[in-house]
This record gives structure tokens, sequence and C-alpha cells, in this order.
């Protein structure tokens, strides 16, 4: 028969190990991406948009026009690739900045991956 105290310590272990476990499956809240504001056109980075029905992770921009607010355009900049086997949410990959550089959006993500988005035809280059 096992004492209270041995009993204590095996329900302690369990537990620590289910919620070590957990943790590791799942991620944080990305952090929020400044805007970022160019020839009166607002640029933003949801972490999640709903296209074709489905909501998507990371990987897009929307533009605004500053004064009306209205959303000008939507652009995939990158798609994730998704292991079949690995929890989807531990996978997602985010946009962490944003900023103008010679006339581009220029777009970095979590994976340190930058992209150069030409915002007269909205062509998307890997750099």
């Amino acid at each position: 028969m096992m004492n209270t105290a041995t009993i204590a310590f095996l329900i302690l272990t369990a537990s620590l190990c289910m919620s070590a476990t957990g943790q590791k499956a799942k991620r944080s809240t990305p952090k929020e991406v400044t805007p970022v504001v160019y020839e009166g056109v607002r640029y933003t980075a949801p972490h999640w948009v709903i296209a074709n029905g489905k909501r998507i992770a990371g990987g897009y921009i929307e533009a605004f026009n500053v004064q009306t607010n209205k959303k000008l355009w939507r652009l995939k900049i990158y798609e994730t690739k998704y292991a079949p086997q690995l929890e989807k949410d531990v996978q997602d990959v985010f946009i962490t900045s944003m900023a103008i550089e010679k006339n581009k959006l220029v777009v970095v993500n979590e994976r340190d991956v930058g992209y150069e988005v030409d915002l007269k035809t909205r062509r998307v280059t890997k750099r």
C-alpha cells in the first residue's frame, strides 16, 4: 500500500509531465506587426485571414486607404507548408515586420525570410 506522500508525489509528477507535454505542442500568440503607411495607404499584416472559406495563419498583407479606411486589396506573400504528422499551430509562420525600402514593401517572417512587394504591380519576390 502506498502512503500519502508517495501518492502526492506521483500525482505531482504526472501533472508536471502532462503540462510540459501540452506546452511544447502549443505556441504563444504572435506579436502585433506595426502597420506601415506610405503614399496614403496603410499596409497591415493580419495574423489570420479567411480565404476560400478557410482560416489561414500568416503570410498575407492588406492595403487600406488611410482616409476612408476602405480595404483596397489583400495579397498572399507566402504559403506555409504543413507536415501532417505535426500539430498545425506549431508550424504556423507569421509576419514579424514590414518596412518601406526604395518604393517597395519589405516583409519579414518568423523564420527570418524576407520578401519584397512592388507596390505598383504587387509582384512578390523573395530576398
